[in-house]
């Protein structure tokens, strides 16, 4: 006998089955602070899984524990304005309770934290232990670990440090590592998209990474950290792991100025400008268990570029780098010298200006499609966003670039003033465009284009210039304005045959 249910009762079940699910958050709220609460921790302790937490504009004098629930703590304005001061009272924000990525902390500044003997003295800003939580677009400053992770402290986690401005952090103890971000006894973590800076430490004094399986270091600006003796943007030792396109500059040890350590799989890093007597760039970094592809790696003046001081050297796996060093060694130590072999060069990369933190290649740069298309994990994008692997040098084969950044394909077209000889040079598939006034000023940036069958258009708003161009490719004619806000100064070109032109000043 069939009995029919009413399809109220039907719909109850089907509500009641998703609610067991965790499909159906009814209880999921807002909570705003100070608003509905006074203090960010009285509303991560009201709050369940699925709440956010939206904290209003001003300085918390707190130290918050997510306590295990799957919440987004966020800020409404950004960390700018909005400011979680731990007073020196312990970490000032901890995940401890087996917290997963969807336990979110967001658009904070982290300051004045100080890890205690409760927490392993380490992680200053943020502690993460057994948990793997999602750490995003934060400032974290002026933490101490104390012993390990001045900034951030990583034990047995597979968290996502995204986004994050990691600054002027440190350790105390003699000994201690670490001074931006410790990694330890963790797995599949990712430390992307940061700028970790000006962080010290003994060892490691922008990372420090310790027995981290699938680590993945990706698309970070790690510079001007300090490690009194080993490592000063990264120290790795342990398990292989990935270090791919980031900008690796001006950091300072005694070994090991950019990279200190065995590491993995290092792909399209730029290592520039470090300081160390015993590798600029990096020291016994390499073996059997990695590969080393499509590297810059540019020593200080007259230091050693690639220094192996320890390790073994007899798989050396390094393809397609610029290793260079101006009145040093590119090859030091233990390391034997292979320019020329798989497709490493030693060669003046050629930086846009390189005493300006400008590392973007020159046009007329050796490393510009000199890499291997081929190599493991190799990015879409580079570090800025712009399409990996063009046709840098014009030949008709794209080919990637080594480093961090991907030069765009040439100028190919060129607006110049019949009067004084100004000219506006732009690239009509990537927008890039650099104009040069023949008194001396040479600027550039990219802009919009906007292509209507033979008009072509490119438009730059920026805070400091307006840039607007107009070709007609029939008629062979063009005009372009350059207004610079900042010099009080503006220029035009008139151009009424663009096919003459010499795109050199005249």
């Amino acid at each position: 006998m069939r009995i029919s249910l009413p399809s109220r009762f039907i719909v109850f079940l089907f509500m009641l089955a998703f609610c067991a699910l965790g499909i159906v958050d009814a209880s999921a709220a807002i909570r705003r602070v100070p608003t509905d609460y006074p203090t960010i921790q009285q509303a991560i302790n009201a709050s369940v899984n699925g709440d956010t937490v939206l904290v209003s504009p001003g300085t918390y004098l707190e130290n918050i524990n997510f306590l295990g629930k799957a919440i987004t703590v966020s800020s409404e304005s950004g960390p700018g304005i909005t400011i979680i001061d731990g007073n020196h009272a312990g970490s000032v924000v901890t995940f401890r309770s087996g917290e997963s990525r969807s336990s979110i902390l967001s658009g904070f500044t982290i300051r004045n934290g100080r890890a205690t003997f409760d927490f392993g003295y380490s992680g200053g800003g943020v502690h993460i232990e057994r948990s793997s939580a999602t750490v995003r677009n934060n400032i974290i400053t002026n933490n101490i670990g104390m012993a390990t992770g001045g900034g951030i402290g990583m034990i047995a986690s597979s968290a996502l440090i995204q986004g994050n401005v990691i600054t002027n952090n440190r350790t105390e103890f003699s000994g201690t590592s670490g001074g931006g971000i410790i990694v330890s006894f963790s797995s599949d973590v990712e430390v992307v998209d940061n700028v970790i800076s000006r962080n010290t430490a003994d060892f490691g004094g922008g990372l420090y990474v310790y027995l981290a399986e699938r680590l993945a270091i990706r698309n970070n600006r790690i510079q001007e950290n300090t490690a009194f003796y080993y490592g000063g943007g990264i120290f790795g030792t342990g398990y292989p792991f990935s270090i791919i396109q980031n900008l690796i500059a001006r950091n300072s040890a005694q070994a090991g100025g950019g990279i200190y350590g065995y590491v993995g799989d290092v792909i399209n890093n730029t290592i520039a400008d470090n300081d160390s007597q015993q590798g600029s760039g990096v020291n016994g970094a390499f073996n059997t268990q990695n590969k080393w592809v499509n590297n810059l790696i540019v020593a200080k003046a007259g230091q050693d570029a690639a220094y192996m001081g320890f390790g073994d050297n007899s798989g050396l796996m390094l393809m397609n780098n610029n290793i260079y060093s101006s009145g040093g060694s590119a090859y030091g130590g233990g390391c034997p010298n292979l320019t020329g072999i798989n497709g490493n060069i030693s060669a003046d990369p050629l930086f846009v200006n390189a005493a300006a933190g400008d590392y973007h290649l020159k046009l007329t740069s050796p490393s510009i499609d000199t890499g291997d298309n081929s190599a493991p994990n190799l990015p879409s994008l580079d570090l800025e966003g712009k399409p990996r692997i063009q046709d840098g040098n014009h030949d008709g084969i794209a080919v990637v670039d080594m480093g961090a950044y991907e030069a765009p394909p040439p100028f190919d077209l060129c607006i110049q003033d019949e009067s004084n000889g100004n000219l506006l040079q732009i690239n009509s598939t990537t927008g890039d465009y650099q104009f040069t006034n023949c008194a001396g000023l040479t600027i550039g940036g990219i802009g919009t284009l906007t292509k209507r069958g033979s008009q072509i258009t490119l438009q730059h708003n920026a805070a400091d210039r307006r840039v607007m161009a107009s070709l007609d490719t029939s008629a062979k004619r063009a005009t372009a304005s350059i207004q610079l806000l900042s010099q009080g100064r503006m220029f035009s070109i008139t151009d009424r045959n663009i096919t003459n032109n010499s795109c050199a000043c005249r």
